[in-house]
């Protein structure tokens, strides 16, 4: 009777673990594929595409590569190869991300006729000395002349006060 119990059990803990994962997987589909909603068509196809390539050449290390897709405003008082050497010794303090999925994108355009500009927030995975963990994220986007450009990936934190029910929001660079 024991080990009947057992085997019972075990196959009830194996069917959850299941239903839970498969709901995990449904959730980070549905996440990532409503997260550029707020971008209008013709050029949401292009974001995903060019922030997938910014987050490869994370990946990579490849910081001069990233230099190329900074918008106009964001660390360009550097040339590519000292920002590279920078980022690499960066890395080297907080790490390198490995993926990033994005959860929304907030339209942040004033006006009718300014560039199209957006805050997209996500959970980054972050690889340090063999230890990969999890952070909320964000980066700005902007799409300008028929192409997206973007700040860094930075930290995201949301404080809320107890007493008093206000939200601080700041951002940390993530080097």
């Amino acid at each position: 009777m024991q080990r009947y119990f057992r085997s019972y059990l075990t196959l009830q803990i194996g069917c959850l673990m299941v239903i839970v994962s498969a709901g995990v997987r449904g959730c980070g589909q549905e996440r990532g594929s409503k997260a550029f909603d707020q971008v209008p068509e013709p050029s949401r196809a292009q974001l995903v595409k060019a922030l997938h390539q910014y987050v490869e050449y994370e990946k990579a290390g490849q910081y001069e590569q990233v230099f190329g897709m900074l918008y106009q405003n964001s660390d360009k008082h550097m040339t590519s190869a000292e920002y590279a050497a920078f980022r690499q010794k960066a890395a080297q303090r907080s790490g390198v991300v490995e993926d990033f999925v994005p959860a929304s994108a907030i339209n942040l355009t004033l006006r009718d006729g300014d560039v199209q500009t957006y805050s997209i927030n996500g959970v980054a995975k972050i690889r340090l000395h063999r230890k990969t963990s999890q952070k909320e994220m964000t980066l700005s986007a902007w799409f300008q002349n028929g192409e997206w450009k973007f700040s860094e990936l930075m930290y995201f934190f949301l404080h809320v006060n107890k007493t008093s029910g206000t939200a601080l929001t700041s951002w940390l660079h993530s080097n």
